[in-house]
C-alpha cells in the first residue's frame, strides 16, 4: 500500500464499468487522532492517482478512524495481518469488513 503506514487499512471495494464510465468506491481507515484536512488530502492524492491511471473514473473514498491504537481493541482489525484477521473472525472477536 503506497500510502501506508498513513492509511492503516483499505476495505469494501468497490469497482464499475458502464460505458466508457468507471466508477470506484472504497473505505480507508487513518488513525483517529488524524485532522480531517490531512485525510482529505490524503483521499485527494489517491483520487488523482486512480484518474490518471483510468481517466473518466468516478471515485469515492470514505474516511473512517481507526482506534486500534488508542483503544487497544482488536474489533477493528486494521493493523493486523489477514491471517490474524481471519483468526480474529474465526473467534467471533473482528467485525466483517
Amino acid at each position: 500500500m503506497a500510502f501506508a503506514p498513513t492509511i492503516r487499512e483499505v476495505h469494501r471495494l468497490r469497482t464499475q464499468k458502464a460505458g466508457a464510465s468507471r466508477f470506484v468506491e472504497f473505505h480507508i481507515r487513518v488513525d483517529a487522532t488524524m485532522s480531517m484536512d490531512k485525510s482529505h488530502r490524503i483521499t485527494d492524492m489517491i483520487a488523482c492517482s486512480i484518474k490518471q491511471h483510468y481517466p473518466g473514473t468516478t471515485v469515492t473514498i470514505h474516511i473512517e478512524p481507526c482506534n486500534c491504537a488508542v483503544a487497544r481493541d482488536e474489533s477493528c482489525g486494521c493493523l493486523h495481518s489477514k491471517e490474524a484477521k481471519k483468526a480474529l473472525k474465526a473467534k467471533g472477536n473482528m467485525a466483517d469488513q
